[in-house]
């Protein structure tokens, strides 16, 4: 009789986990979007300066390269695609904008600092929820 009772109150203790975790998931997933869109603002910027064809393109685009502007435009086009967030990169002022339209309802932005050889530049990736275009899977 004692096993039939444990039974029953383990039960019961399950599906009152089981409700409180259905009615309180709504209620969390709700206020992590501006949290996301924080790490894929970091994700954006670490990748930039991680990879060294995209440093070695960005240092061109700064030096005013035609042929890297493209390059790092159809680069972060994709990326843009990708995550479904409009993409912004800011290297001292010029700027490379990818999927973007309007204003976004919600921004986030990250920086990194690299070294193109001769400075230090500031690199400010900024990801929005202003994407123009379709999520690619």
């Amino acid at each position: 009789m004692k096993g039939i009772v444990f039974t029953i109150e383990a039960v019961l203790s399950l599906a009152i986990a089981l409700i409180f975790v259905s009615y309180a998931q709504p209620a969390l997933s709700g206020g992590y979007g501006a949290l996301k869109l924080y790490q894929v603002a970091q994700d954006v910027a670490e990748v930039s300066v991680k990879n060294k064809q995209t440093v070695n393109e960005l240092n061109a685009f700064l030096e005013g390269s035609l042929v890297a502007k493209k390059s790092l435009e159809e680069k972060y086009s994709r990326i843009s695609r990708g995550l479904g967030y409009c993409v912004e990169i800011d290297l001292d002022g010029k700027k490379i904008s990818a999927n973007c339209f309007g204003s976004p309802s919600m921004r986030a932005s990250a920086e990194r600092i690299f070294f193109d050889g001769n400075r230090f530049v500031v690199l400010s990736a900024g990801v929005g929820t202003n994407y123009a275009g379709t999520k690619s899977t």
